[in-house]
């Protein structure tokens, strides 16, 4: 399963692209760097705890600056297990991603424009 998500993200991507995954160790796999500052758990409760300065040092990213990333059309796919409360927040057909595979329950979205 992780190796099929992680060959889907190598075929709907090169590897100049940055690409923005829930789960850090799925970039590896795929040989891609994820979004610069989300190398790291993407428990965003506890990173939401700490300052904007303090995040940076850490490398962890708020929601709130990944939607920001996604509003800007930063990464060329994003890959994640989102439920209804998540997609509600990010946006992600709105601001012009558009799912193109869904495996299990990892749903991957690719910038369309």
């Amino acid at each position: 399963l992780i190796r099929e998500v992680a060959k889907e993200i190598e075929d709907n991507s090169s590897a100049d692209d940055r690409v923005l995954v829930f789960y850090p160790n799925l970039p590896v796999l795929a040989k891609r760097e994820n979004l610069p500052d989300y190398e790291t758990c993407p428990d965003f409760p506890f990173a939401e705890r700490f300052s904007e300065q303090e995040r940076r040092y850490l490398r962890l990213s708020s929601r709130e600056e990944i939607r920001e990333k996604i509003k800007e059309r930063v990464p060329k796919l994003v890959v994640g297990i989102l439920d209804e409360k998540g997609k509600d927040f990010y946006q992600l057909e709105a601001v012009g991603y558009e799912k193109i595979k869904e495996i299990a329950d990892y749903e991957i979205y690719k910038r369309t424009r």
